[in-house]
């Protein structure tokens, strides 16, 4: 899973989702982003993460995600989105580091991805641990974060097939015909 995503939310859409701090940035609608990823099985014990895991966990919100299925050089890719039409919430954390040329600090984040539930395993074993918005806080500040990482209810995804420009990362990233249904996939 490469955890490639959509993100069109505005700064007051994400702030009624969640209390939210800081100033807006990156927020131009994206519809191609190609993120880190991590396991959520080995996250808290992985010298890579565990830190992070434990001090700095953020969330990333998504419009949706992709997958994809059929063999190597003819994939389908898939978008993925909640079926509320609410926006996702990825269980994610972040590290800062100096960027190694120019020394200037470096943020970066990871998306957390676990076991698929049984309905989105028809596309691939894992996926990104989609939070509840409500429990937000408690993956910001909980002190069990760990009780969080699960899959999502088996009904709360759609998806539909999309256009093969989705890819290779960094193309169309800001084409919102990136998105756009290219048959009906029934559930």
């Amino acid at each position: 899973m490469c955890c490639r995503f959509t993100q069109r939310l505005s700064w007051e859409e994400l702030h009624r989702l969640a209390d939210l701090i800081g100033r807006p940035r990156n927020l131009a609608p994206r519809y191609n982003i190609a993120p880190t990823s991590a396991r959520a099985e080995t996250v808290a014990e992985k010298p890579m993460f565990r830190t992070a895991f434990k001090t700095r966990r953020c969330i990333i919100p998504a419009w949706g995600f992709y997958e994809w299925t059929g063999k190597v050089g003819a994939k389908t890719p898939h978008h993925f989105l909640a079926r509320s039409g609410e926006p996702l919430a990825f269980a994610a954390s972040w590290e800062q580091a100096k960027h190694p040329d120019t020394g200037e600090p470096l943020t970066s984040a990871t998306i957390i991805v676990g076991a698929a539930n049984n309905w989105m395993n028809r596309f691939h074993d894992r996926q990104p641990i989609i939070l509840d918005w409500r429990d937000a806080n408690a993956w910001m500040r909980g002190d069990d974060p760990g009780a969080l990482l699960r899959s999502p209810p088996e009904d709360s995804l759609q998806e539909w097939m999309v256009s093969i420009h989705v890819n290779k990362a960094g193309i169309g990233d800001y084409d919102a015909s990136l998105v756009d249904p290219i048959a009906a996939v029934v559930p």
